[in-house]
């Protein structure tokens, strides 16, 4: 969960990931992905006033994100409050909203005290968190900034982005907004998304071998964020996912995800038509004259606590089979964290997201030993862990 205020004291004028306070006097805005919690104000009436004020003073000021977020945003409907935009969702910002590419832009931020602007080298980078999320590397004649917006890059894939580069070598970071959403050595280690995909499928074959009564239920962490796993799934067992009418639209202009998708839940044997939060209460299709089994899928990071010393099972069955939790996670784990750090070597990091279990002062304790001490990572934890997961379903079409 995001903890960032919005504002960076090295870019005056600019607001990243918050809309709503002291953000509203920033001339520049900037959204890294379409995650709820990084979007604090953004469907305000107080924001959509402060774009329109400064359009008819002739200080247009914009939103600035990736071509798939703004898909998802246009695609966003939300509860109508009296501080809230209409039901509309957000049609009434997109004029305000400009994509940026991946790859360096220069755009211009206005003066907030008259109509000068000043121009602002800004990268885009992939982010690895969910399509569309991406981090910021904003750099000034002083100053090179990298936030990250939620994130999961492997360290080795950071020297292949020619953006962080100077010819040979990586360029100096002076502040680092990090993710540090598991900053915890508890959560020392993550399995690939691919291992993680790739058990979601084996516990898919194996409930749906079973019969053709027995269904199964992705129970989603959040709008946007598993994609990868509905294209393994059917990459690997030839059946796409059912999702609500909605989302199938949501997806319909991005080809590799939309044709891993349906609408129709009639003949459909995966599920993923709704949030974790409204599970409990989902009604699918029964078969005629009997009941249908189904088993609930659960991608989660919470519940995986790895000390990276004994191997542990990548999924959890429970309830008779009926429910099954798998590990997964699309934020960086502690061992990717400390390697980020060490692979960048930045002046300065700056904690954008703080551990419901941690304090602000805890985080940044363990941020400035990572920071000062990076080649001695073997103090916080040994990197010997192994996964398990042995129950291979084949590629059986379904």
């Amino acid at each position: 969960m995001s903890t960032f205020g919005g504002r960076m004291q090295e870019i005056p004028d600019v607001s990243v990931d918050n809309f709503e306070n002291e953000n509203l006097l920033s001339t520049a805005f900037f959204l890294s992905h379409a995650h709820t919690d990084h979007m604090r104000g953004l469907n305000d009436v107080a924001f959509y006033e402060r774009l329109l004020t400064a359009e008819k003073e002739g200080c247009t000021v914009y939103l600035y994100c990736s071509d798939i977020t703004r898909v998802y945003l246009m695609d966003m409907k939300f509860k109508k409050g009296k501080k809230h935009l209409m039901n509309m969702g957000f049609e009434k910002i997109d004029k305000y909203i400009k994509v940026l590419p991946l790859g360096p832009s220069l755009i211009d931020v206005p003066s907030p005290e008259n109509s000068d602007s000043r121009t602002l080298a800004v990268t885009c980078i992939p982010a690895g968190h969910c399509p569309g999320s991406v981090m910021f590397l904003f750099e000034t004649d002083k100053f090179n900034v990298l936030y990250t917006g939620d994130f999961r890059i492997l360290p080795e894939d950071i020297c292949k982005f020619t953006s962080l580069r100077n010819g040979p070598s990586l360029k100096k970071i002076h502040t680092l907004y990090l993710d540090t959403t598991f900053l915890d050595t508890c959560y020392y280690y993550f399995p690939s998304r691919a291992e993680s995909a790739s058990t979601v499928c084996n516990r898919i074959c194996e409930w749906l071998q079973l019969s053709p009564r027995h269904t199964v239920v992705i129970d989603l962490p959040a709008r946007c964020g598993t994609e990868f796993i509905f294209v393994k799934i059917k990459e690997t067992l030839g059946i796409k996912v059912h999702v609500n009418n909605e989302t199938y639209l949501q997806y319909k202009g991005i080809e590799e995800i939309h044709t891993c998708l349906t609408d129709d839940s009639r003949y459909a044997r995966v599920h993923a038509c709704c949030l974790r939060n409204e599970v409990q209460n989902l009604s699918l299709p029964s078969w005629p004259g009997d009941d249908y089994h189904t088993r609930i899928i659960k991608p989660s990071a919470m519940w995986f606590e790895s000390s990276g010393k004994d191997g542990k099972p990548l999924s959890v069955t429970s309830r008779g089979g009926y429910h099954c939790q798998v590990a997964h996670s699309s934020h960086a784990s502690f061992k990717e964290l400390a390697d980020f750090i060490y692979t960048l070597k930045p002046n300065h990091i700056v904690p954008t997201a703080v551990p419901s279990w941690k304090s602000m002062r805890e985080v940044q304790k363990i941020l400035k030993e990572l920071l000062s001490n990076p080649v001695t990572l073997e103090n916080f934890q040994e990197d010997s862990y192994s996964a398990i997961d042995s129950d291979i379903c084949s590629n059986e079409h379904f």
